[in-house]
């Protein structure tokens, strides 16, 4: 068996409700060398997908569990 050596990176990525982002943000696509359209791309996918959450979790906060 191989043995390989992983590497662990925990930085916080903050993006708002409305797809507002953190310089948090910005600081982990730099720690893991994301530049130019690919950050961009990535920062506007975190965005989106932080809307889509919080748009399912309004949708449903009178839902009991």
């Amino acid at each position: 068996m191989l043995a390989t050596r992983l590497a662990y990176l925990a930085v916080p990525g903050e993006v708002g409700a409305r797809g507002f982002y953190s310089p948090s943000v910005c600081r982990l696509m730099t720690a893991i060398g994301a530049t130019g359209r690919d950050r961009k791309g990535a920062i506007q996918r975190l965005s989106q997908a932080a809307e889509r959450v919080s748009s399912w979790l309004w949708l449903r906060r009178e839902e009991k569990s």
